[in-house]
């Protein structure tokens, strides 16, 4: 039973995760309670439905009643393990998402190149946009055009673009987990996310958000994304 929800739990996210263009938890207590009231719900209105119905149009006789009831069984156990599969898998993409949904990208406009992504990081790259978590932290190297470190104000551009609403509305909840899911996910030119650095550079990006200077930002990395 175990085996086969797993089974069928890695199967809707894959199918979920081939949706989302890359083409084992237990259930939550609350989940396993719904389906034990689901259960107990459906043995009697199977006994009364085997019971009182009036099949003699098809078949006479008890025993095709029981063999009703059992066919009845059989069918809401297979519904539960298919619900069970299906929650089961929502649970698997919950685990590995990195909390964050962004904006559907075309993978193949991304200029991986211009973005200083290396081959080796690209399908981490794609996981990071997609809003899952990356198996290695991704070596964020573009630079603003007058810099050779890494930017955090290039980086928060970027977020910038690909997030729905964008992230310069963020509240300190958000953006607390924003800077989270950065340090979890990147390092900047081979060193450590710095949260002090993340704290001053995102204010001061966000103050200058509109500035023709940010503007331009914005239609670089838009050419990059492929958004543009």
């Amino acid at each position: 039973m175990e085996k086969l929800i797993g089974t069928l739990g890695n199967g809707f996210y894959q199918l979920d995760r081939f949706r989302e263009n890359y083409l084992s938890l237990w259930l939550q207590t609350s989940e396993k309670r719904f389906i034990i009231f689901i259960v107990l719900s459906l043995v009697p209105i199977a006994l009364i439905t085997a019971v009182f119905a009036d099949f003699s149009f098809l078949l006479a006789g008890t025993s095709f009643k029981i063999f009703l009831f059992f066919i009845y069984l059989i069918l809401a156990f297979s519904l539960l393990v298919i619900t069970a599969g299906f929650y089961r898998g929502k649970s698997i993409k919950k685990l590995k998402s990195n909390g964050f949904h962004f904006k559907k990208l075309n993978l193949t406009k991304i200029d991986y190149t211009g973005l200083q992504i290396n081959e080796d990081e690209i399908s981490d790259f794609q996981r990071l946009i997609l809003g899952r978590k990356v198996s290695k932290k991704i070596n964020f190297k573009l630079n603003a055009l007058s810099k050779k470190s890494a930017s955090y104000r290039d980086l928060f551009t970027m977020f910038h673009i690909i997030s729905i609403k964008g992230i310069n509305s963020f509240d300190k909840e958000k953006k607390d987990l924003f800077f989270q899911m950065l340090q979890e996910s990147l390092v900047m030119n081979e060193n450590p996310v710095n949260p002090a650095t993340l704290e001053s550079s995102f204010s001061t990006w966000r103050n200058e958000i509109e500035s023709d200077k940010s503007k331009k930002s914005i239609l670089r990395l838009k050419e990059l994304i492929g958004t543009e």
